[in-house]
């Protein structure tokens, strides 16, 4: 049977030849225009055929009478016109029949390319723009024939029509002369269609956009024809086997679809705020996504109770590696140079001096700072001065001293001022024993008054235990009497 399309597509062809392959006037914006639909069809028309669902076949039909529209509009001739609207209309309409006969819908749409192709190729276009479209086509026709591969064989011959009634027999005729063979007459008419055959058994799932893989230049030169690889955001197909070159730059890919604008600006991610150290023990109980340092670097887990130690485990993957370690700095000046803040000396301090001003410690950050520490952005505070501390509880200073008793002395608790012999002694123990002079659970006190821990500080322990300068000038003089240069007790 010859279809309509095909006899169209012989008609306009001959048109073609008798106008001498006149070239088609096209627009730029119509060039664009063009190109933007057969983009639409090129993912429309394998995922049509290789999955028919609804929405599939649907977005074909979209993609369709979208390109009828285009051509309805257009400047073509009125033969091209009235080709394609034909091819056209009979693809759409065959996709409309439920259940959609996939063969026949994908014979219309490879009529429906090849008619694309053969205008595409009278385009009064620039070469670039038009070998950019010729290579568009033909990755549709490869993606359709490899999504056809799939469909289900055909259904079994009709049978045969029944014979025709035999005409009435005419009068014999002389027997003339032989002729010579005449020429082959005409072909008879098509016999009606068959009912069509049972389904076949449906055929495994086409690659249509289901084997896209991200691209790789290593494994450029093994991609085959129709491989789609995704790049920088966009879809792209493989014109010839082993393409060479980036996808977007060269010949040997063709884009499908162009990746999307860059969206807004997602909210703020918690971070690391999670974070914990590593620990072999409760590293079961981690779940997938925790955050852990270890060794000076930061992993998080891929999977729930993680296995192995981070750095040599694949349930760990590792976020920040540990930095090497720095060279020693030099070494710095400490706060050895200390001096308190003088306003007249100020504009002679140099960078990195250290003051002291209001019990605080700054630094200064310049040669000659102007201003007072603390107001000034000449100064930086090292140390803050820190808050008045609660007041102590009253000493029992000497207003609790008792002559010693040796009695008693078991009942004295540990800081108890006792005198004996002329001199005066403070117990370092509760329940002291031995006689004060003797036992070292009793030391003398010092005039001075400046010892800690029972150890004077300016004469440098010299009053413990025993008679000394101190005890001596203490046994001869009265509590309330100054002694050198200490206080009186």
């Amino acid at each position: 049977m010859i279809e309509k399309g095909s006899i169209l597509k012989h008609s306009w062809k001959a048109d073609l030849l008798e106008r001498a392959l006149t070239f088609i006037p096209i627009t730029t914006s119509e060039l664009e225009q063009f190109e933007s639909i057969l983009r639409s069809l090129a993912v429309a028309i394998p995922a049509a055929i290789s999955q028919p669902t609804s929405a599939n076949i649907l977005s074909l039909q979209n993609g369709l009478r979208q390109l009828l529209t285009f051509v309805n509009q257009s400047g073509f001739r009125a033969g091209v016109k009235a080709e394609l609207q034909a091819v056209l209309e009979l693809t759409i309409a065959g996709s409309e029949v439920v259940p959609v006969p996939l063969i026949n819908l994908a014979g219309n749409l490879q009529n429906l390319l090849d008619d694309l192709l053969s205008v595409t190729l009278l385009l009064e276009a620039p070469p670039a723009e038009k070998d950019k479209l010729v290579g568009l086509i033909r990755s549709i026709s490869i993606s359709l024939s490899r999504a056809t591969t799939t469909l289900g064989t055909g259904g079994i011959t009709g049978p045969a029509g029944p014979q025709g009634v035999p005409g009435v027999p005419g009068v014999k005729g002389a027997n003339g002369t032989p002729g010579g063979i005449g020429p082959v007459g005409p072909v008879g008419p098509v016999g009606p269609v068959g009912p069509q055959g049972a389904q076949g058994p449906a055929g495994a799932p086409g690659v249509g956009l289901n084997n896209i893989t991200a691209y790789d230049p290593a494994l450029g030169p093994t991609y085959a024809q129709g491989q789609v690889v995704s790049y920088e955001g966009s879809l792209y197909v493989a014109n010839v086997n082993g393409p060479l070159g980036s996808p977007g730059s060269s010949p040997d890919y063709t884009l499908l679809l162009s990746g999307g604008t860059t969206g807004a600006t997602g909210a703020t991610g918690a971070g690391l705020t999670g974070a914990v150290a590593f620990n072999p023990v409760l590293a079961p109980s981690y779940p997938a996504g925790q955050v852990i340092t270890y060794n000076g670097s930061t992993y998080i887990t891929s999977v729930a109770g993680p296995l192995g130690t981070p750095g040599s485990s694949s349930n760990y993957t590792l976020i920040a590696a540990a930095g090497a370690t720095g060279a020693t700095g030099a070494t710095g000046a400490g706060l050895s140079g200390i001096v308190p803040f003088d306003p007249a000396l100020a504009p002679t301090y140099p960078a990195g001096q250290i003051v002291t001003f209001g019990g605080s410690t700054y630094i200064t950050n310049v040669a000659s700072p102007t201003g007072t520490p603390g107001s000034s952005p000449d100064y930086t505070l090292l140390a803050g001065a820190g808050v008045t501390g609660a007041t102590g509880a009253t000493g029992i200073g000497l207003n609790g001293a008792v002559p010693f008793d040796p009695a008693v002395a078991p009942t004295y608790p540990a800081g108890q001022v006792v005198t004996f012999n002329g001199s005066t002694y403070i117990t370092t123990v509760a329940s002291p024993t031995g006689t004060p002079g003797t036992s070292p659970d009793l030391y003398i006190a010092c005039w001075c008054r400046t010892y800690r821990s029972h150890r004077c500080i300016r004469c440098n322990g010299n009053n413990r235990g025993g008679i000394d300068r101190a005890s001596t000038i203490r046994s001869s003089r009265s509590p309330n009497v100054s002694s050198g240069s200490g206080s009186n007790v």
